[in-house]
């Protein structure tokens, strides 16, 4: 068994086809975590901070959109979360 044939000009449509799924992608803007960035940040495992986050989905505090990220060899929809402004803890609210 022989590996895969090479088609000359193969490389130049393999190279567009994947340029074309990553322009797929979108980037995140500022301020949208991922349940996976979320976890990391406040030091939670990601189940507990899925709980946290449904929560304040449902009381209206925060916000979910689902964003197409690169990830290893494809694009993915993955959901990204936000604080309403009403929800941020400001430095003289903690006080």
């Amino acid at each position: 068994m022989g590996g895969p044939r090479k088609v000359q000009g193969s490389e130049d449509w393999l190279g567009a086809l994947q340029n074309a799924v990553k322009d797929g992608a979108e980037p995140v803007p500022e301020g949208w975590k991922s349940a996976a960035e979320l976890a990391t940040e406040i030091r939670r495992s990601r189940p507990h901070t899925m709980r946290i986050v449904r929560e304040l989905l449902l009381a209206g505090r925060a916000e979910s959109r689902k964003f197409r990220i690169w990830v290893g060899n494809r694009t993915y929809p993955v959901p990204h979360y936000k604080l309403n402004e009403d929800s941020k803890i400001t430095k003289s609210d903690s006080n």
